[in-house]
């Protein structure tokens, strides 16, 4: 299970989302609910809003390997005119550039669809 986006609700409870693989498919944890997300839409959603990842930023983080083969990385980073470290997400698939996007419009992308999968 890899955590990929952390929040506090406005009554002021952590609330957090994770990715998982379960019966070998991809899953969206957020809560109680469990939606299984196709790992196709989740190459779609990082092609649509990644971009290719500096060669100089080294991927460390906690990772979670896809059916695939492919492998999504939580990475945590300061850019030097940061104050506060980013979270992002970094999607690594064999014979591919690395792509990486802010963790928020991963999971948001990701929450957007698991709903309208729960409707």
């Amino acid at each position: 299970m890899l955590l990929v986006h952390e929040s506090l609700s406005p009554a002021g409870a952590n609330e957090r989302v994770y990715l998982a693989c379960k019966d070998g498919a991809l899953v969206l944890l957020e809560g109680e609910a469990e939606v299984e997300i196709p790992e196709a839409i989740l190459a779609r959603i990082f092609a649509r809003y990644g971009n290719p990842l500096e060669p100089s930023v080294r991927i460390e983080g906690p990772s979670l390997d896809l059916p695939s083969g492919a492998r999504i990385t939580h990475l945590r980073f300061l850019a030097r005119y940061d104050v506060i470290a980013k979270d992002y997400l970094v999607l690594e698939r064999k014979g591919e550039e690395p792509l990486v996007e802010l963790a928020t419009g991963i999971v948001a992308a990701l929450q957007h669809l698991a709903r309208g999968a729960q409707e």
